[in-house]
């Protein structure tokens, strides 16, 4: 072909191939290029529900096994496994294999048939990782693992991150919560910016202390009301003697709860009541567990 192009003139060539099949090395049920793309179209039909050219937790699979296939094929480690990543993880099977089976083979070397968008700025878990570290070591100033009014931080801009990050509505920002905070945020900016490139998914690296049966905010606000609602027979937003309850009952209410010492527990006392309850049992039952703050809904 090269002497047909640049030496029209110049007479072909021909030679024997000097090697018998003897000296090639041959491997049963060896895969090879096409083998590994039509593969790779299979696993994508299956697996890419919605058709994103990723498989991810939008599609129609179970997290264990996204997991399982994240762990072997997410190279980029951005939470998905797209398709050129189906495409070389089915070439890294087929190499293993060939290693096992026919060592004297040869691996296989394919390019990836497939487009994949690009997104250039996007953060992948590593970044979203060094970000949460940061976030964490700059607002944590108690370095008790979450961000909450105990920390040097002012109110203004700790509502602004409970509005957008406190995902358990317990008034506190723990670890996993700055850290999923970050990553949408940065499916947000993909929303706007790379609309085709997919969501990134990653797992929280942090160690965040659990506690079965503790109240969040939700519970803290419905509580109060059922307390209102059963004490405050006038419907003036207050316990006091004008209610159906005797004095030694609102006593003891005002005993814990009255705050301001007027003799009367309004519904907001009742809310911080219900709140400092709940953060005296976490200290004897989850003493790992961050203390709740709420702001009075009332």
């Amino acid at each position: 072909m090269w002497r047909a192009e640049y030496c029209p003139d110049f007479p072909e060539v021909y030679c024997d191939c000097p090697f018998t099949y003897d000296d090639v090395t041959e491997c049963e049920g060896a895969w090879y290029c096409d083998d590994i793309l039509a593969i790779s179209v299979e696993i994508m039909e299956y697996y890419d529900t919605n058709n994103d050219g990723t498989i991810s937790l939008e599609d129609d699979i179970d997290p264990e096994h996204l997991e399982e296939i994240n762990m072997y094929c997410d190279y980029n480690e951005n939470g998905v496994t797209d398709a050129c990543e189906v495409h070389a993880c089915i070439v890294m099977i087929e190499n293993d294999w060939r290693d096992e089976y026919c060592p004297d083979y040869g691996h296989l070397y394919c390019d990836c048939p497939f487009v994949v968008s690009e997104c250039e700025g996007a953060w992948d878990c590593e970044d979203i990782y060094n970000i949460s570290v940061e976030t964490l070591n700059y607002y944590d100033t108690n370095y008790d693992g979450s961000i909450n009014l105990e920390d040097a931080i002012e109110s203004e801009h700790y509502e602004i991150l409970v509005e957008y990050c406190d995902y358990n509505n317990d008034g506190t920002i723990d670890a996993c919560e700055v850290h999923q905070c970050i990553v949408d945020c940065e499916n947000a900016w993909r929303d706007e910016y790379c609309p085709d490139y997919g969501y990134i998914y990653c797992d929280c690296p942090f160690y965040t202390a659990t506690c079965d049966g503790a109240w969040n905010c939700d519970d803290i606000y419905y509580i109060s009301v059922d307390i209102i609602n059963y004490y405050d027979t006038n419907y003036d937003g207050t316990i006091n003697l004008e209610d159906e309850i005797d004095p030694e009952h609102l006593a003891e209410i005002n005993e814990y709860c009255d705050y301001n010492g007027d003799g009367q527990v309004d519904s907001c006392e009742v809310h911080q009541c219900i709140v400092d309850i709940e953060n005296e049992w976490r200290d004897e039952y989850c003493p790992d567990s961050e203390h709740v703050y709420c702001d009075c809904p009332f």
